[in-house]
């Protein structure tokens, strides 16, 4: 891990952290500040490919969470906390969280910038606030529309398309029962290309934005993921 973390690091330092032994699902949200307060959370949970050489790589991540609102209350009170103690003016956070098996939220991670595996993007699907072009205007000093809170308009998913094992990428085969509920196929390989096993976030080979009708067909899409989706290599 540390030998990985050195290839990867960009000043031959890395960081060892304590392990939080979550209690349910990981989180994280899509956070949008302006002018210093917190006007905009779109929580969202996580899923793990517990068969992957790293099973700690998100492999999902689902809209809206799960998590009561309490939960969500004290999330929003900790990233204002920080947010004044840090000066945050404008714009989009990334942030990832978990509830331990003490109870307690824990904020894993904050950063400046739109979440990985496109997670902004899908928020335009989503909910009723284009997040990316409020960031855009901001950024060139012009005007954008209300921030709130957002609405959503169904269950959505980022399924992160990944190989278990290294080889030469042939094709992807998606069965029919879940293609009703893509919206958006992104594939980032070709046949021909080399890919590898997915050990880290760098390693996917695409995406998929789907949208289910109700809570029962998405957790099945998860209990039977791999017999619907099936990454063919050579």
């Amino acid at each position: 891990s540390i030998n990985q973390a050195l290839m990867e690091s960009h000043n031959s330092h890395f960081i060892i952290e304590d392990f939080l032994e979550k209690e349910g699902m990981s989180s994280g949200t899509e956070c949008f500040f302006v002018d210093g307060e917190l006007k905009y959370n779109a929580f969202y949970d996580q899923w793990f490919d517990s068969k992957a050489t790293n099973p700690y790589v998100p492999s999902a991540e689902c809209w809206p969470t799960e998590k009561k609102d309490n939960i969500l209350m004290e999330v929003r009170s900790q990233l204002q906390l920080i947010g004044n103690l840090l000066k945050f003016r404008t714009g989009i956070f990334n942030v990832e969280w978990r509830i331990c098996k003490n109870g307690k939220v824990y904020l894993m991670e904050v950063s400046p910038r739109a979440g990985g595996n496109r997670l902004a993007e899908i928020l335009n699907y989503a909910t009723d606030v284009d997040i990316i072009e409020a960031e855009v205007c901001k950024a060139v000093n012009d005007q954008y529309g209300v921030i709130h809170e957002p609405i959503f308009k169904g269950l959505y998913v980022i399924w992160v398309l990944h190989s278990k094992k290294k080889g030469v990428f042939k094709s992807i085969e998606i069965s029919s029962e879940i293609r009703k509920y893509i919206l958006e196929e992104e594939i980032r390989v070709k046949a021909g290309d080399m890919i590898e096993d997915f050990n880290g976030a760098n390693n996917a080979i695409g995406t998929l934005f789907l949208c289910f009708d109700t809570q029962k067909n998405m957790k099945r899409f998860f209990a039977h993921q791999n017999k619907w989706i099936n990454i063919n290599l050579e």
